[in-house]
């Protein structure tokens, strides 16, 4: 189960970058600055050593709502007041990070601003592709369940919520698209 967690984190990684150099519309130094981001995440998988993640736990179940509930706060701001996705994930954000000072010292609220940071970052998705508040939801659980599955590896790589992010939104996006057809 490791190695199929860190196989399917780094090919949502890699689709991350290959879908921003896509959409770069063959821009010459877009396209070289993401290729060599492209060549130096190849670098760091093949370098990385990966760690057990340990068993899932039934706390983890708390992470799934944590994700959950940051996702449609982030939505429900960027729908209901129209402030920018952005803006909305910022102070999502920022309000998680005041969780672990409710009880001093708490091993269990430390992990929760990440958290929820991740499931702000799912809850940036455009009205116009998640189309309702469910979306936003499926999207948010399968992000947290890649979140917990994928708990210790990359610790100290930047851009890890958000490509847990993208590899949720990327999946429910892809499971409706094909039940659409």
């Amino acid at each position: 189960m490791k190695k199929a967690t860190f196989y399917i984190f780094v090919i949502l990684h890699l689709l991350f970058v290959g879908v921003a150099m896509y959409e770069s519309k063959m821009e010459i130094l877009q396209i070289t600055f993401l290729s060599l981001l492209l060549l130096l995440l190849v670098y760091f998988y093949v370098q990385l050593k990966s760690k057990d993640s340990g068993p899932v736990k039934w706390r983890d179940s708390f992470e799934l709502f944590f994700c959950i509930a940051g996702a449609l706060a982030t939505y429900f701001l960027q729908l209901e007041f129209e402030i920018s996705a952005v803006i909305a994930a910022g102070s999502i954000g920022l309000i998680a990070s005041f969780l672990p000072y409710l009880q001093k010292n708490s091993q269990f609220l430390s992990k929760f601003p990440a958290v929820i940071y991740c499931g702000a970052f799912v809850g940036m998705t455009p009205p116009e592709l998640a189309g309702s508040s469910l979306f936003i939801v499926f999207a948010a659980l399968s992000a947290g369940i890649l979140l917990i599955l994928s708990r210790s590896h990359l610790n100290g790589f930047g851009g890890k919520l958000g490509t847990i992010a993208f590899g949720g939104v990327t999946t429910v996006s892809a499971i409706i698209y094909l039940f659409a057809q």
